[in-house]
């Protein structure tokens, strides 16, 4: 699984994008400085990116939460855990 940088960048320095048939991407170089400002942006508006499915490392977050009947605190340690890999 690619980065959300990663595939940012890509996508914006691309010049041709998929479309929902599978036309092919026109390789360019990653725009990484826009890719950094928008995660920046979704930062300072207190959003994350998170995989569909938890990593082992968010899993165990979740299990050994201080607080683990508290849901919003269970899924603040997962988020946590996600941000550190």
């Amino acid at each position: 699984m690619s980065d959300a940088r990663t595939v940012i960048a890509k996508w914006l320095g691309d010049e041709t994008h998929v479309a929902s048939g599978g036309t092919n991407i026109t390789t360019a170089t990653p725009d990484t400085r826009r890719a950094d400002a928008i995660l920046a942006a979704l930062a300072e508006a207190g959003l994350v990116i998170v995989p569909r499915e938890p990593s082992l490392k968010m899993c165990w977050a979740g299990e050994h939460a201080k607080h683990p009947r508290l849901v919003s605190l269970v899924w603040k340690e997962m988020v946590e855990a996600a941000n550190e890999q």
